[in-house]
Parts: C-alpha cells; structure tokens; sequence
C-alpha cells in the first residue's frame, strides 16, 4: 500500500436477513468517501468493506474478530466502522482496542459496549457510538411520559438481556423527570401475563413502559395491561414498534405509543434530505434508517484524519485527532459531541402512536 494512502475499514453482515442493512450501511460510507473526493488531507482515501457472515448467513464474532484483526494489522487504518450484531460488535471492540484503532459503532445501542472495561482492556477510549444507546432512549422515555402530563408510571419487562437493563435505567433516571415508579414488574416467558397486569393495576398507574423484545409476548401482556387499566397510557419502546405487533395485539394497543432512534426518512430536511435525496439517486434505493449514522461516522473519521495531517497513521495521534473534532461537530445529525464516554450527544428519538393497526409519526423527541 502506497505511503500516502488512508485506509477506512467496514464490517458488516453481507447475507441472510442482514444483507440490506449491511449493503445500506456500505453505501452511506462509500458515499461519504466519494463527498470527501476519496481524500483527506494530502492523502489518498480508500474504504475496504469486510463480511462478518457465518455459514449460516448471521453475524459471525469469530469473522468480525478476524476483520478487525485484519484492519488492527494495517498501518495505512485510521478507523473502523461497524458491525451488524452486538456480540459481533463486542468482538470488534476488543480487538481494535488493544490495536489502538477507533470503532466507530452506528447501529449498536447496547450501554455496555462503551461502559464495560471488558471492551476496553487497554484502557484507553477507542470505541465511539454514533447512535443513541439503550439509557437515552430510557431518559427520552421518561422525558415524553412527563411531557404528556403523568406523574406516575409502572415499570414492565420482559426478562430479556436486552429489556430488563433498559426498564431499570428508566426506573432509576425516572424521578429526575418528575415521575413516581409505583410498581416494577417483570413478565418473563412463562409467567402468566394476567397476574403480572393484576399486580400492576394495583399500584394505580397512570401510565406503564413495556420494555419488551418478543412481539408475541409482548402482545399478551398488552392485551392483559389494557383489560386491568382501560385508560392508562401504555408505552414501548423499539423493539415494538413492527405493525406486526400491532397485528398481535389487536385492538389493545390502539392508542399505544412507542419510540425508535433517530428521525424517519420522510422527516428529513435540509442537508439530511439532500443526502437522502443524493443517496436514492446513487443507489437506486432507499437508505436503512440507521444509514445516516454510519456516513457520519465516516466523515467523521476522515474529519479526525485531515485534522491529525501527517500523524493520521500514528494511531494516539489519530484517536486525539477524531476526539477533538467530535466537539460541536456539524453532521448529517446536526451538530453534536462525543463526551467522555464515547457517546453522541446527538440522542434524536421519534415518537410514534398506534392508530388503526399502524404505527403514525407523533412527534421528534430531543
């Protein structure tokens, strides 16, 4: 590789039912390499998407591991964007941390990923979050169910590793946004929904968060919570907000609000829907949602290799470099930070309610 060349590295899961993110995902780096006219600074700019797919077409750790290996081992490397899964992900981390390469993640919302020291044995600060983690969407929760007028809310998940660390945090930050918890509930697989709503009417909420992952269980404790407390507003998050589950639930979820990160594409303005616009046009599609995330993530790390200049291959000059201009960093997103913990200041939400077997825009959430 020539010694004026930059190398940014992608890995993502290129088959099965994660080859249409991956792809969205690809291309909105590709894009950004293309906007920056495939440079930064006095040096060549070349992007090297990798697969992470198992034979069984899924994110595979021990292929996501190999790639990082892959671009930890390459001198011209100045970042990482990825991956498709959280333990695909997490494998990632590991390895780029100990090579001193920053991850930039742009779809993996899991609060460990920056918090746990397990992904950071070096200690030093190398993976960054591009989008909103699971504990700002909990805040964002309890910010809305106050903006919408109620003071006291049951807690309800459903026992997974992906819930039940959402419903807690939201337990925990909820009294800062001027609610009451009056029950904290957890309707794991085999227990009887009914009762779990029984005990929840009990403590007279006014409103109940669902932090739930499986639609069909979910549906059933919907169903149960709506017969216990006819007017109670009921809230998920997104995991839930599928018309599928709208379907399951049935007429027990009209009214039902949920969330998602980030802001629907038919909701772009500005500089977002040019990029919409520009990226339709390159590729003949539309975007994954998340999409947007990952060309920020790319510009943002071809920012941090302009503003190292000769150092962009020398990897503390390169992570010192990305950390500075993530401060006030204009984006697709507008602008934003990356604070201590690597995480976007850019926390987005859109709000959706339930009506008539869909999901219909309510409003954005900040």
């Amino acid at each position: 590789m020539p010694a004026d060349t930059l190398t940014l590295y992608s890995s993502f899961t290129e088959a099965g039912s994660w080859s249409s993110a991956s792809r969205s995902f690809e291309n909105a780096i590709a894009l950004a390499v293309e906007d920056a006219d495939a440079r930064a600074g006095r040096f060549a700019l070349r992007y090297v998407p990798l697969n992470d797919a198992g034979a069984d077409g899924k994110p595979d750790t021990s292929a996501a591991g190999a790639n990082a290996d892959r671009a930890g081992a390459d001198k011209t490397a100045i970042a990482f964007v990825g991956a498709s899964s959280r333990t695909a992900t997490r494998a990632v981390a590991l390895v780029l941390n100990r090579a001193k390469l920053a991850l930039l993640a742009p779809a993996d919302r899991g609060p460990d990923l920056t918090r746990d020291a397990r992904y950071s044995p070096t200690g030093a600060r190398t993976t960054f979050r591009l989008i909103p983690s699971e504990l700002a969407q909990a805040e964002a929760a309890a910010r809305w169910l106050s903006a919408l007028g109620h003071g006291a809310v049951a807690v309800v998940d459903d026992g997974t590793t992906y819930a039940t660390p959402i419903a807690d945090a939201f337990a925990a930050r909820a009294p800062a946004a001027g609610l009451r918890v009056t029950g904290r509930e957890r309707a794991a697989k085999g227990e009887d929904p009914m009762q779990v709503a029984k005990r929840v009417a009990a403590t007279s909420p006014g409103a109940v968060l669902l932090v739930a992952l499986d639609e069909g269980e979910a549906a059933k404790i919907v169903t149960h919570l709506r017969t216990a407390l006819p007017s109670a507003t009921l809230m998920g998050l997104d995991a839930l907000t599928s018309d599928d589950f709208l379907k399951a639930a049935g007429a027990a979820a009209e009214g039902m609000y949920a969330m998602f990160p980030g802001v629907p594409l038919d909701r772009y303005t500005g500089d977002t829907r040019s990029w919409l616009e520009r990226y339709e046009a390159r590729y003949g599609s539309e975007p994954h949602p998340y999409a947007v995330y990952a060309y920020d993530a790319a510009t943002l790390a071809i920012a941090g290799a302009r503003r190292a200049g000769d150092g962009a291959t020398d990897r503390e000059r390169m992570l010192r470099a990305l950390r500075d201009v993530a401060k006030g960093y204009a984006g697709l997103l507008g602008t934003w930070s990356l604070d201590g913990d690597g995480e976007t200041t850019a926390i987005t939400h859109t709000a959706v309610q339930a009506r008539g077997g869909h999901w219909i825009f309510s409003r954005l959430l900040g």
